[in-house]
């Protein structure tokens, strides 16, 4: 598991490349190793992202039983 203060690094990097900065770039690990790393946190985030994509999943469905007729609703549910 990463250190905070190379949690913070990153982020720092990830903050400055969405303001539009490139040196951003300098501030993340591109070494083969860093994005091996990279792939590797999304196992460390599952738990989280299974979470909120019950959630949502729960919301939509809520959201359909009380308005069938939305767009974005296409579950046998609906109808």
């Amino acid at each position: 598991m990463p250190q905070l203060e190379e949690i913070s690094i990153y982020l720092k990097g990830l903050w400055l490349l969405v303001s539009g900065k490139p040196e951003g770039l300098g501030w993340l690990d591109l070494s083969a190793n860093g994005v091996w790393r990279s792939f590797a946190a999304i196992l460390w985030c599952l738990p989280a992202m299974a979470v909120s994509w019950g959630l949502g999943g729960c919301f939509i469905l809520a959201t359909c039983r009380r308005s069938p007729r939305l767009a974005f609703c296409s579950s046998p549910s609906c109808s």
